[in-house]
């Protein structure tokens, strides 16, 4: 993964990796030792930009606090 902050104060995430694919979400954080719950293995990119200013106000619209949390 990389990471910058931009000049406008956004921040640029850019990923490009293989990830493990559950049935169950819940089952993530123990795939390292159970690796018998991997159905498949993706290949996943991503290009985000991430606004605070974006996160506080879509927090304050939607009532969300640990989005609220998380643009402070």
């Amino acid at each position: 993964m990389t990471y910058q902050r931009l000049p406008t104060g956004e921040w640029h995430y850019t990923l490009n990796a293989s990830m493990p694919i559950a049935d169950n979400p819940e089952d993530l954080p123990k795939l390292s030792q159970h690796r018998e719950l991997v159905r498949a293995i993706a290949q996943v990119n991503f290009d985000l930009t991430l606004s605070l200013n974006s996160a506080k106000n879509q927090a304050i619209n939607t009532g969300n606090k640990s989005a609220k949390s998380a643009a402070k």
